[in-house]
Parts: structure tokens; C-alpha cells; sequence
């Protein structure tokens, strides 16, 4: 399973590529990274071992890179790999998760 999503994100690659003569757009428009903390709203989150720090917030770091994106950019597709732990407690359920993701853009300020 470790080497499905990979090799799902490669082939969608490969097959969209040629669709560019076709559809009007960008392909690999950007990539970008992020980190960020959430806090739960449960009493521990999920990533923490109990501990005598905050054990309610969970960090997020990651990459997406974008696939295709229409002319009016309202519309991409774009992959996305996602690390979540514990910020400040030591790791209870620690993962890492891929995907691949639609938007659709409603309004943006210019």
C-alpha cells in the first residue's frame, strides 16, 4: 500500500500531460509547502501521548503540487502528501498521508 499512492500520483501525471493539447490550462502550475497546528477539541488529541505539556495540539507539514490548473484558475487538481504528529508531547498515532485533491475556487480578491 506504501508504494500504491506513488505510483497512482506518477501515472495520473503521465496520462494528463497529453491532455494538454486538449484542454485549455496550466499543468504544474506550482508546488508549495506548508506546516501548520491545529488544536482539537477533544480533551487529548489523537498524535499525543498524555504528558504534562499541551497535549491537544497536532502539527501538520507537508507538500502540494499542483497537476493541472484551468486558465480562470478556478478550477486545479493537485496532489498532496501530509505528516501529522504532536507539536509539544511526545507521539502517540504519528502518520503520514497522500492524496489527491479537487478545488474549485468560488471568489478571489485581486
Amino acid at each position: 500500500m506504501n508504494r500504491l499512492i506513488p505510483t497512482i500520483m506518477i501515472l495520473l501525471i503521465f496520462i494528463m500531460m497529453p491532455l494538454k493539447v486538449v484542454y485549455a490550462g496550466k499543468f504544474f502550475a506550482y508546488g508549495k509547502v506548508y506546516l501548520g497546528a491545529e488544536h482539537v477539541f477533544k480533551a487529548i488529541s489523537p498524535q499525543c501521548e498524555p504528558g504534562p505539556r499541551s497535549n491537544t495540539l497536532t502539527s501538520n507539514l507537508g507538500v502540494v503540487i499542483n497537476i493541472y490548473q484551468s486558465n480562470n484558475k478556478k478550477f486545479e487538481i493537485n496532489t498532496r502528501y501530509t505528516h501529522h504528529s504532536c507539536v509539544l508531547n511526545r507521539d502517540r498515532n504519528s502518520y503520514d498521508a497522500g492524496g489527491l485533491e479537487l478545488g474549485y475556487t468560488f471568489w478571489k480578491r485581486k
